[in-house]
């Protein structure tokens, strides 16, 4: 299993994107750790999500203008029965 952390410094905008997936197919990480993703939960989550098909996400809200976490998995190599901040 190969695990990634990567510091995103915010997750708006078309650049973002291409950069996220450009590392994750230069990579090929199983699980991804992001930092900084700067913005509501709920929303990186759902944008993650769709951005990344084959891609699971849970995330943490950021406080102010930093902060914010994502972890997020391949769910055809591995299976989250329940994790902190998932309802």
């Amino acid at each position: 299993m190969k695990v990634m952390s990567f510091n995103c410094r915010g997750l708006a905008g078309p650049k973002k994107k291409s950069a996220l997936k450009r590392v994750l197919t230069l990579e090929h990480p199983d699980v991804i750790l992001l930092q900084e993703t700067l913005g509501d939960g709920d929303i990186i989550k759902d944008r993650l999500e769709s951005w990344l098909s084959g891609w699971s996400f849970v995330t943490l809200d950021a406080r102010g203008r930093s902060g914010g976490l994502a972890v997020g998995w391949k769910t055809s190599v591995m299976k989250v029965n329940t994790a902190w901040g998932m309802e």
